[in-house]
């Protein structure tokens, strides 16, 4: 098991390596917190359907006990550009905080269609819609919105000689966008205005450097997309220049049901509060020298018993001893970031929101397609099926047949399990969990009863019998 690393950096071996370990038998403690907060915090069984309940509290929520939010589904998601799915992430993980702060449990509720987000919202279905939803004309003359949770600087993208001082400029030129996206409203209203103005969309998964490259070479006359994101790879596209000025900024907020004037209060004092508290952070992608000068390693990881985390006011964990041995040996800093969910460690990477990934990540093909390089292995580990003390069913791989097994499809486990499936031909079902879950909380959930198998790491799963009797790796 390695460190993830953009451009591989160097350290001292196993010289500190031996010091961290004694961490290991300290981290039980944590392993029962996540449990015990997973099993507060589980979705429960509620409603899809039917209009909420009467409002009657500082929510309006009282008396349904649920927090129903509409999302774009995962399949969609999957295939959004990192960006686009970071942004799902995030507002999936405002949410839940909005419902662990009110008592509620939020119940997530996948939209085939984007624009059947809106029709659910007022058929009863969701108490709001969390899905990157821009604030439009269109859509305010239908439903209501809580204050931005993000604001989208969507401008032209043209060729660096191309000039264009107004709107008129663009009298009889097309510009491609993506569906779904906020420039198209805006664009409407230019239209009344300029009605020799063109559009081309093209679906809404479409990568934005697909944009970039297509003005680039001609094939587009010129391109809508967020100037913030276009500004952190600017330097790779130095024949590209942004238009400013002829377009306004536009929001990104949660929609809500026009009646819900409770509810919409309260997400907004939690959306202001929120803001507040975010910490905007710096994108660089230099190598280690840089690195160096800047005198801060940032990593990327996630909280867990194996990991990172805090016990008596002290940070711990195996891998944050790690880099912090490290650091202290480059005169570094070291800052860790840990973000909304496991899905979004490698893209964030490669985003140049970290320098290294560390969360217990194995090596696999499918992440050495993604432009990652690894540390040498620092560990090795056996990926195990976890099951039930009781659970005397299950001595040989061949009475899998007809099981499920749960993990996260992100992980490596799940390309295992898919190629065992085809190689062995066993007739076993592969279910999908939350990428904000925890190894540690699939487990719990496994030994209640709400899962039936997952796979785990092998030092994971020891970890958590340090504490536990009710599971065994099968």
């Amino acid at each position: 098991m390695p460190l993830i690393v953009k451009n591989i950096v160097g350290g001292n071996g196993p010289a500190f390596l031996r010091a961290a370990l004694s961490v290991l038998a300290l981290s039980a403690c944590q392993v029962f917190l996540h449990a015990t907060l997973a099993a507060q915090t589980s979705p429960g069984p509620g409603s899809a359907n039917g209009v909420p309940a009467a409002f009657n509290n500082a929510t309006g929520l009282a008396q349904e006990h649920t927090f129903r939010v509409l999302v774009q589904s995962q399949r969609h998601v999957r295939l959004l550009p990192p960006a686009e799915r970071a942004a799902h992430h995030y507002e999936v993980s405002l949410a839940r905080r909005f419902a662990d702060e009110n008592l509620l449990v939020p119940v997530f509720i996948p939209v085939a269609r984007s624009s059947d987000l809106i029709p659910a919202l007022l058929e009863g279905k969701g108490h709001i819609i969390a899905a990157n939803l821009s604030v439009t004309d269109t859509r305010k003359a239908r439903i209501a919105f809580t204050a931005p949770i993000e604001t989208v600087r969507e401008q032209l993208i043209v060729r660096t000689g191309d000039d264009i001082q107004s709107p008129a400029d663009l009298a009889g030129r097309e510009i491609v966008a993506r569906e779904g996206s906020s420039f198209f409203s805006v664009v409407q209203e230019q239209r009344k205005r300029y009605p020799d103005i063109g559009v081309k969309l093209l679906p809404e998964q479409t990568d934005p450097k697909e944009l970039l490259q297509g003005v680039l070479e001609g094939r587009y006359d010129m391109a809508a997309m967020d100037v913030t994101r276009f500004e952190q790879v600017a330097a790779d596209w130095s024949h590209l220049k942004v238009v400013p000025g002829i377009f306004e900024d536009s929001a990104v907020a949660w929609g809500v049901r026009p009646e819900t004037t409770e509810l919409l209060k309260s997400l907004n004092r939690f959306i202001r509060r929120e803001q507040l508290a975010r910490r905007p952070r710096s994108i660089y992608k230099a190598d280690f020298p840089e690195i160096k000068q800047r005198k801060v390693l940032r990593v990327l990881t996630r909280n867990n018993a194996t990991t990172y985390f805090l016990y008596r006011g002290r940070l711990m964990g195996f891998e944050y001893e790690l880099l912090r041995k490290f650091a202290q040996q480059q005169g570094l800093q070291l800052e860790m970031i840990v973000p909304y969910s496991r899905a979004l460690l490698i893209p964030m990477l490669l985003w140049g929101g970290g320098d290294v990934v560390s969360a217990s990540v194995a090596i696999s093909d499918q992440q050495r397609r993604r432009e990652i390089e690894f540390t040498r292995p620092y560990n090795t580990v056996s990926q195990v099926v976890v099951t039930r003390k009781d659970d005397s069913g299950l001595t040989h791989v061949s009475q899998l047949e007809g099981r499920t097994i749960w993990v996260r499809k992100s992980s490596a486990y799940w390309n295992t399990l898919e190629r065992l499936r085809e190689k062995s031909g066993i007739k076993f079902f592969l279910s999908a969990v939350s990428e904000e879950l925890e190894n540690e909380d699939i487990i719990h959930r496994v030994a209640n009863g709400e899962y039936d198998l997952t796979v785990s790491d092998s030092h994971i799963v020891d970890v958590s019998l340090i504490w536990r009797d009710d599971v065994r790796a099968a």
